[in-house]
């Protein structure tokens, strides 16, 4: 992804940044925290596998911070994805979104969620993907920056 400016903007306190690598330490609690959130029963691998690329991602510019007077309070990753059988069509995929309990009824997620959108296009998405699930947090943030349900997966875990 191409390196996008430092400082995208400032609303109450809210600042929206590209994550660096000095911030790899808050950006793998948070990921930490949200896959907690998102399951009833962590998945140890999953955490493994998703903190270990945290600083491959911050790298790739592809995590954004949102700061509370220059305190990280949440955080969101996404990345760009060629065509595919799916979709012929260059697409931008966005997970991750994390905000502090404390902080979610301002206006935190729907910041990160509208800067991500901004990264993704400027990027070249022409669609931008989201796994969500229903009832949570994250759903409303998505759905305040346009975002629509279109399909519903059924998964299978198998041990």
């Amino acid at each position: 992804m191409t390196k996008f400016i430092a400082r995208f903007c400032n609303w109450n306190d809210i600042t929206i940044r590209c994550a660096t690598v000095d911030d790899v330490p808050c950006v793998s609690r948070m990921l930490y925290e949200l896959h907690v959130e998102s399951y009833n029963k962590p998945r140890h691998d999953v955490l493994k596998s998703i903190i270990g690329n945290v600083g491959v991602m911050i790298t790739d510019a592809s995590v954004l911070i949102a700061e509370d007077g220059g305190r990280p309070i949440g955080c969101i990753c996404c990345s760009t994805v060629p065509p595919s059988m799916w979709d012929t069509r260059d697409a931008g995929s966005i997970w991750g979104l994390w905000v502090e309990p404390e902080h979610r009824d301002g206006k935190a997620a729907s910041m990160l969620c509208s800067h991500a959108v901004t990264m993704l296009t400027s990027n070249g998405a022409k669609v931008i993907r989201i796994t969500v699930d229903e009832g949570t947090p994250s759903e409303l943030a998505y759905k305040s920056v346009g975002f629509r349900h279109v399909q519903t997966v059924k998964i299978l875990e198998v041990d």
